[in-house]
């Protein structure tokens, strides 16, 4: 019969040994991960641009995409936030700001 007090020693190694890989895999950097390339038709369907508008702001580079030889590659989120970059306020987001920086103002003299 085996002793039970080694059992618990070798599971306690084993928890040990499995806290220690999760504390460094943590404390490495993470890379930062990119999202999956889209083609030239999803970033029209994103944007609701003709491709040869789309191929013409790659040229002037306005969009941002990445060029690997002669293959042009699009990433979503940043042709999202590059749609975004264009939003223009509402008259009441511009009414709220102006608002708060009122606010804001009156906070400080006083």
């Amino acid at each position: 019969m085996q002793n039970p007090f080694f059992e618990i020693d070798q599971r306690l190694a084993a928890i040990e040994s499995l806290l220690h890989e999760l504390k460094t895999g943590l404390s490495r950097p993470k890379p930062e991960i990119r999202g999956v390339p889209v083609n030239i038709e999803r970033v029209s369907a994103l944007s609701n641009l003709a491709k040869p508008t789309i191929y013409g702001l790659v040229a002037a580079k306005k969009i941002p995409h990445a060029k690997q030889g002669k293959k042009l590659y699009f990433f979503e989120d940043e042709i999202i936030a590059w749609i975004r970059q264009g939003k223009r306020k509402t008259l009441s987001e511009i009414e709220a700001e102006a608002e708060a920086h009122i606010e804001n103002h009156r906070a400080k003299k006083a």
